[in-house]
């Protein structure tokens, strides 16, 4: 049985990849979208299958008995389901949908998929349905409208630069016979920055890594403002130990120093150790975020990729997105979001 089910998954993933790859090539990604025969579908409902069965039915009644009634109302509604074949078409045509920007959020929220509907208004009225990520909402139409807007909160992701899946577009009009949809793709990308955890600050004074001579004065520091002496915890630095008191038989006291007061300095990856690179990138997250709030310059050591100390709400979008697409392919934000 169980050899019987991955059978039918495997079967059912090489489908849906190989349509996925036919709808690239036929439906490109696009940020706006006007519906048109080239990326509109078109089939009968649930509903449109059983009149076509009902009017099957009435013909060969009618052949058989030669009832001339009987085949009248066979071509009638035989008539309504090419009426509704053409109208239903005609309405979902009429159509364009436009996506926004995602807003860049943390991997612990909900990202809200925003588009907006607007129509040529040759026919009045009707409901679509719009679905993403499993997930749908229903927008009626009303008879004089521009745009309709529509919003869909996107479940919770991890942390990177994400492609946004194909987004199905649908709608039943004339009298629910026909189902016409699409499958779209937003050209925007989805930014999903690291949860933030929160932790001691390690701010080293300069960044040399490569200066052996520089980088035996690398120190971490959090202040030059003391305001206090409190017990020694294993994270402090030993240049904080109160030797004074040491001497005294007072045992390990630490200088508290006044946190952030003038800082200016550089975040080191590396500090955090290597054994879940997931966490140490929240802890990164948060402290980015707490140093911006401050209004304190600071710099972003990675490894690979360093960004030097600055301050302000551009250079804090900097380090998130770095943040975000760790361990990703190189990717520039600007250029990607250029050919979006």
């Amino acid at each position: 049985m169980k050899s019987i089910i991955s059978s039918i998954n495997r079967l059912r993933n090489t489908a849906l990849i190989r349509r996925n790859h036919w709808l690239d090539k036929r439906i490109p990604a696009e940020n706006t979208s006007q519906f048109n025969m080239s990326n509109t579908f078109i089939f009968p409902s649930s509903f449109g299958w059983a009149m076509i069965a009902m009017v099957l039915f009435l013909f060969i009644l009618g052949t058989n008995y030669q009832n001339n009634v009987v085949l009248g109302m066979s071509y009638f509604f035989t008539a309504v389901l090419l009426l509704s074949l053409f109208h239903s078409y005609q309405y979902f045509t009429q159509h364009k949908i436009h996506f926004k920007a995602f807003e860049p959020d943390f991997e612990n929220r909900e990202i809200a998929l925003n588009c907006e509907l607007s129509s040529l208004q040759r026919y009045p009225g009707g409901e679509f349905i719009i679905t993403a990520y499993n997930r749908s909402i229903q927008v009626p139409l009303k008879e004089k409208f521009k745009k309709a807007p529509a919003s869909i909160m996107l479940p919770k992701m991890q942390r990177g630069y994400h492609v946004c899946k194909r987004v199905k577009v649908e709608c039943f009009f004339a009298f629910g016979l026909y189902r016409c949809w699409s499958y779209l793709q937003p050209k925007h990308r989805i930014l999903v920055y690291p949860s933030v955890l929160k932790a001691p600050l390690k701010l080293h004074q300069i960044n040399e890594d490569d200066d052996n001579d520089l980088a035996q004065h690398t120190r971490l520091t959090q202040s030059d403002n003391l305001q206090g002496i409190r017990n020694y915890v294993e994270t402090d630095p030993m240049h904080h130990v109160s030797w004074k008191h040491v001497a005294k038989g007072q045992g390990l006291l630490t200088k508290d120093f006044a946190e952030h007061a003038g800082l200016m300095g550089w975040l080191k990856l590396s500090d955090y150790g290597s054994a879940d690179i997931e966490q140490s990138l929240r802890i990164l997250s948060y402290q980015v975020q707490h140093l911006s709030q401050e209004q304190i310059e600071f710099g972003l050591d990675l490894g690979d990729t360093k960004i030097l100390p600055n301050s302000g709400i551009p250079h804090l979008e900097k380090c998130l997105f770095q943040l975000a697409t760790y361990g990703q392919p190189k990717l520039d934000r600007r250029a990607s979001d250029a050919k979006a």
